[in-house]
């Protein structure tokens, strides 16, 4: 079961679609790809190991979960969002090294850092600038 999807996809397509290898482990993102068979449309899906998106699995979580590639990935906030929901403040500063604002009102306390505050503070920390000197949020969230 973890091994050799690639290589049957690529003999079901009757020609090399996609990249195989002798070792586990080649292929890193769920991809798609179409045929007739018997006449009717199909879909063959390959995918890393055993991971499958389910139907109710947001885009955040599959880029998160790396089976969609991070390249493709347009608005980080997201993605962003949910690793904040995942990770507990304290994990996210002591492993990365940040010092997260820490919300000052009553109503906020316990609050979840806001998924701009990580990025501002992770591209700070690694010197994410854009060419016009401002922090490179998207960069930060790759």
């Amino acid at each position: 079961p973890n091994v050799g999807k690639s290589s049957a996809l690529n003999s079901l397509l009757k020609e090399k679609r996609v990249q195989v290898s002798s070792t586990p482990g080649k292929t890193k993102h769920f991809q798609t790809f179409k045929m007739k068979l018997d006449g009717k449309d199909v879909t063959l899906c390959d995918c890393p190991g055993l991971v499958f998106p389910n139907l109710a699995a947001s885009k955040s979580e599959m880029f998160c979960n790396g089976i969609l590639p991070i390249d493709h990935m347009r608005d980080c906030v997201g993605p962003i969002s949910y690793l904040i929901e995942k990770i507990p403040r304290i994990v996210l500063e002591s492993v990365y090294g940040m010092k997260l604002p820490v919300p000052d009102i009553e109503l906020e306390k316990g609050r979840l850092p806001y998924p701009h505050e990580v990025l501002r503070e992770y591209g700070a920390l690694r010197g994410f600038m854009t060419t016009r000197g401002t922090l490179d949020e998207s960069r930060a969230a790759r």
